[in-house]
């Protein structure tokens, strides 16, 4: 309990908050929250020790956060969804999740801070690999990674029981906020039309796209049938490079789930 609070408050202080509605503090110790947002040291983040500190309390800020969820977005055979967490408007982590089946997984989480990555968690899983678990830590400065380290496992549960070990991080590059910010936002190369719909023998399928060369695509499925689903599937091609707006939820499978919809008009 007392590791929890410690990070929230050092949280607090690093986001140059004065307090959390959750934590009753008096004016002595708000003062000291200011005082302590204004200290060079907790504004950067400049060791390994001082980055993983921030994410721990990031960790431990997540059940406060806005979410916001991304559609699934294949392109060729990977597949990938984004979340996005923020506190008092600011962006304290994206998480990507992305498959390319037969491939492998990843589960990348970039913790933001200054709008900047400062720290990148991936876990991995490739099966063609000789140990194909795999649990990565890059650190970031002044936008580059100044120190990387890895394990590699034959299942998940030996990964804890594992060394990390450095790995050359010459190759690393921050994460592409735009591109997530286009994605949660289903703007740019997100901003996708209706294609048609594929009905299969317990759902059906509608399928997004903006018809361009090496584009993404987005499934969106359908459970139950409503009116806008039936005239969708009565005139597909009367329909096709539209804008739908649909309201969805993810399943537990983060598959994406239709809810309702009409047509979206054009600007």
């Amino acid at each position: 309990m007392h590791f929890y609070l410690n990070n929230i408050l050092y949280l607090s202080a690093i986001l140059c908050t004065t307090s959390f509605s959750f934590v009753s503090c008096d004016r002595s110790y708000s003062n000291y929250l200011t005082e302590a947002a204004d200290s060079p040291e907790l504004r950067a983040l400049s060791s390994e020790y001082e980055i993983n500190l921030y994410a721990d309390s990031i960790d431990a800020l997540l059940p406060f956060c806005k979410v916001e969820r991304s559609m699934v977005y294949s392109l060729g055979d990977y597949s990938f969804h984004v979340n996005k967490y923020s506190y008092q408007g600011q962006a304290v982590l994206y998480r990507e999740w992305g498959t390319s089946g037969e491939y492998g997984s990843t589960d990348k989480r970039y913790y933001i801070k200054d709008q900047n990555v400062s720290f990148l968690v991936e876990n991995s899983y490739t099966p063609t690999a000789s140990k194909p678990y795999s649990f990565l830590k890059a650190y970031f400065k002044d936008g580059g990674v100044f120190h990387a380290k890895q394990v590699n496992a034959l299942t998940k549960q030996a990964l804890s029981d594992q060394d990390f070990e450095d790995v050359e991080f010459t190759g690393f590059k921050p994460a592409n906020i735009t591109l997530f910010e286009d994605a949660l936002s289903q703007q740019g190369k997100f901003d996708l039309t209706f294609e048609r719909i594929i009905e299969c023998s317990k759902a059906k399928y509608l399928i997004f796209s903006n018809n361009g060369f090496n584009s993404y695509r987005a499934p969106v499925k359908v459970e139950n049938t409503d009116e806008f689903i039936q005239e969708i599937t009565s005139n597909p091609l009367r329909y096709k490079g539209e804008k739908l707006d649909i309201v969805w939820g993810l399943s537990d499978s983060n598959e994406v789930i239709y809810t309702n919809g009409k047509l979206k008009k054009r600007d």
